[in-house]
């Protein structure tokens, strides 16, 4: 079951509600203001997009969280973790693994980033979700892709929701892809929703 066209504009505005309550959490914790926008945004089934995300050949960190009814990734580039680096204090930076704290810095960003998302995306169904903590992978965005999908069992159809969000400060920039899996029933619920909407 896709989404019309005109529930895709809806969808991405909530998802740019999401996106800027995400931002005031993130300056908090790194004292330094962030600027997201959601460049783009598309759905379709789990085949289309491992055809897609299968063109880009790079390694990302990828942090996934299991919900009812759906699942969300946020995946980051290399460039990601220099953005990690402003997370970080300089105390830790000098009496811990750096990988493994960037790597936590990360799934911590994607971690607000996710819940805000999935709150906004809760209130405009008007139902309850909960989404688990994260867990960090590292690999291509197919292999992380279809990872998610072969944990992921639900009945009929799956919608796959794909966006891509630029994240900026006065000095660092990265973009993230996020991708949102939802079964038949939670992709009805969220349809019905932004239809009314």
């Amino acid at each position: 079951m896709n989404l019309t066209d005109s529930s895709q504009r809806c969808l991405l505005q909530i998802i740019g509600e999401g996106l800027d309550k995400s931002i005031e959490r993130l300056a908090k914790i790194s004292r330094t203001n962030w600027e997201m926008q959601t460049v783009s945004l598309d759905t379709g089934s789990s085949s289309h997009f491992s055809s897609i995300l299968a063109a880009d050949s790079k390694d990302h960190y990828g942090t996934y969280f299991w919900m009812p009814h759906g699942f969300l990734i946020v995946l980051f580039a290399q460039s990601g973790l220099a953005v990690a680096d402003s997370f970080l204090s300089d105390l830790s930076k000098k009496t811990e693994s750096l990988d493994h704290l960037r790597q936590n810095a990360l799934a911590e960003i994607s971690n607000i980033v996710a819940n805000a998302v999935a709150g906004a995306l809760a209130d405009a169904c008007d139902v309850s979700i909960m989404i688990s903590s994260p867990q960090m992978a590292c690999g291509r965005k197919k292999e992380l892709f279809n990872d998610a999908l072969a944990k992921f069992k639900s009945e009929g159809e799956n919608c796959i929701v794909m966006s891509y969000v630029h994240m900026t400060s006065a000095d660092l920039a990265t973009d993230c892809t996020m991708i949102i899996g939802l079964d038949a029933k939670l992709t009805e619920s969220l349809s019905s929703a932004l239809d009314q909407g």
